[in-house]
């Protein structure tokens, strides 16, 4: 109930402020309206004798009002302004008041969801998760930096959850908080509710928060046109994982593992696989253009998309300086050196 009168008293602070300049201009019209057909009263007054004084105040030989009334007139213009300004003042103070109410409502709701993440049930971890997606999209200035480390500290060692059913697969919960950081640039699901000007959504839109996912466990994880750019996966257990379209550019993944992972025509230039593995996983259509390939098992890789999408960006250069069991070599049809157009040929070193 309080935060509800909260919100009202808000929603009206907000109308006011909205339109106050309309405010302003009529009670501005209404204060100066009695006082226009008297602005050549001084015109009138005889100078010099305190009696002549006196009669132009009770009398009107020229037959307008008096000058009482007059006077009183320019007292209603001068009351005018007074309440305009103090209009002016009120208006600006319910307006700071409207933007600390604001912003405690919003610490609010962002206490409430990281307390909900340290829940054993997990209809309210996902709650939790859901409601920092969204104060995201309502504060994402205020709230980007925290919203990150707090799932980024999440994914990386969530709560206990002994679910036989989750043992096989990542748990609902760390796929909710992982598609939440690759939602992090998403201009769709902010810009309709900040109202930033253009200069600012065009460097929110560029913005990169290290995030550090050392160490996750992300087996079987489903990341579909997410933004994982600069993102840290380094020692991360991404065995089965699935991405479709996702942006990993510039991403640290040494000594990360991707075995059997399924990666569908993924942005990886420049990405760092030093020491990762890559035993039997599909890199079809994806780009490759500078990544760090030393020292990464690609035992059994299939990097030709099946003869039908291979990887792009790739040199034999960086091929050179991969690993593979001898009897499992990649798969490199159809692969052709980024530089010289020439077909890649398998020349690294074998495994121990």
């Amino acid at each position: 109930m309080r935060n509800k009168l909260l919100e009202v008293r808000i929603g009206l602070t907000r109308f006011a402020f909205q339109y106050r300049r309309w405010i302003y201009a009529a009670l501005l019209v209404s204060a100066a309206m009695p006082a226009l057909s008297h602005l050549s009263w001084g015109a009138d007054i005889p100078l010099g004798w305190a009696h002549e004084l006196g009669m132009w105040i009770t009398e009107s030989p020229s037959g307008r009002e008096s000058g009482s009334t007059t006077i009183r007139n320019i007292g209603l213009v001068v009351g005018g302004g007074v309440a305009i300004g103090i209009a002016l003042w009120r208006t600006l103070v319910a307006h700071r008041e409207e933007q600390l109410l604001r912003q405690r409502l919003l610490n609010e709701r962002y206490e409430r969801a990281a307390e909900m993440l340290g829940s054993q049930d997990m209809s309210v971890r996902l709650g939790g998760i859901y409601a920092l997606d969204r104060l995201m999209e309502d504060d994402r200035q205020r709230y980007y930096s925290e919203i990150m480390k707090v799932s980024a500290a999440f994914a990386r060692k969530p709560i206990t959850d002994d679910s036989k059913e989750f043992q096989n697969g990542v748990r609902d919960d760390v796929q909710a908080v992982m598609e939440l950081i690759g939602r992090r640039n998403d201009p769709s699901r902010w810009q309709r509710r900040s109202g930033l000007p253009d200069a600012d959504r065009s460097v929110l839109l560029h913005e990169r928060g290290l995030v550090l996912l050392h160490g996750a466990q992300l087996r079987g994880a489903v990341l579909i046109h997410g933004n994982y750019r600069e993102v840290a996966f380094t020692d991360a257990d991404l065995t089965g994982a699935f991405c479709y379209k996702a942006d990993f550019s510039d991403a640290s993944c040494e000594v990360a593992n991707f075995s059997n992972a399924k990666l569908i025509e993924v942005n990886m230039c420049r990405v760092r696989l030093t020491g990762a593995v890559l035993m039997g996983a599909i890199l079809a259509g994806s780009n490759l253009s500078g990544a760090d390939l030393r020292d990464a098992d690609l035992s059994d890789a299939d990097l030709s998309g099946s003869g039908d999408l291979p990887v792009t960006g790739l040199t034999q250069e960086q091929i050179d300086r991969a690993k593979a069991n001898t009897e499992a070599r990649p798969k490199l049809e159809g692969v052709v050196d980024a530089k010289t157009g020439k077909q890649l040929v398998w020349r690294g070193h074998a495994s121990k």
